[in-house]
């Protein structure tokens, strides 16, 4: 679990330098799901596929939280 919070703490100082960095909220999104901190992790992903429309792992990490959360509609479309 500290790992964790240390990779949460080095992706918001990445983060910090370059807000638009896309891997970094792509690695925070995961970083955050996998605490369980979905709600957070759901607008990391937001970010990439805003960001990254082509991405196509940004699409399945974001159509996942949104499954998980209940929304099954809305990863689907």
């Amino acid at each position: 679990m500290g790992k964790l919070s240390d990779a949460e703490r080095e992706y918001h100082v990445a983060l910090a330098f370059q807000p638009g960095n896309v891997e970094a909220h792509a690695g925070l999104g995961v970083a955050l799901a996998t605490e369980g901190r979905i709600g957070e992790a759901l607008r990391e992903f937001q970010e990439v596929v805003f960001a990254e429309p082509r991405i196509a792992e940004g699409h399945y990490s974001l159509g996942r939280v949104l499954a998980s959360m209940g929304h099954a509609d809305e990863a689907m479309g």
